[in-house]
């Protein structure tokens, strides 16, 4: 089995840390254009009381489900980012550091 050359790897690396920004735009494209011309706003909802009203009332446990969904995801949000900044910042600072010590030495 051959071995994968530097610049491959290289690319997958990049690629890995580029799916979620290209997962992101994906999705918030098929949004918009689902949306089609209507657009998306936050008056869509009052707009469309009716039907959301009538799947209510259609509906006794999903639109609970959902909300409870949302406002956990809505809660845990921060602190999700929160952690994942200082994941990035504990796996990053040391390499950081050790190349700057690495070049400060290399230059005395």
């Amino acid at each position: 089995m051959a071995a994968s050359s530097p610049s491959d790897r290289r690319w997958w690396g990049v690629a890995w840390r580029l799916l979620p920004l290209a997962v992101v735009v994906l999705f918030a494209f098929t949004a918009f254009w689902v949306a089609g011309d209507k657009g998306i706003s936050l008056e869509s909802p009052i707009r469309h009381r009716a039907i959301i009203d009538d799947f209510v009332s259609q509906h006794r446990v999903a639109p609970v489900a959902a909300f409870v969904i949302m406002y956990i995801y809505g809660s845990l949000t921060p602190q999700l980012i929160a952690a994942l900044v200082g994941l990035g910042l504990l796996t990053l600072g040391p390499l950081v550091v050790k190349r700057w010590r690495a070049h400060a030495h290399a230059v005395t």
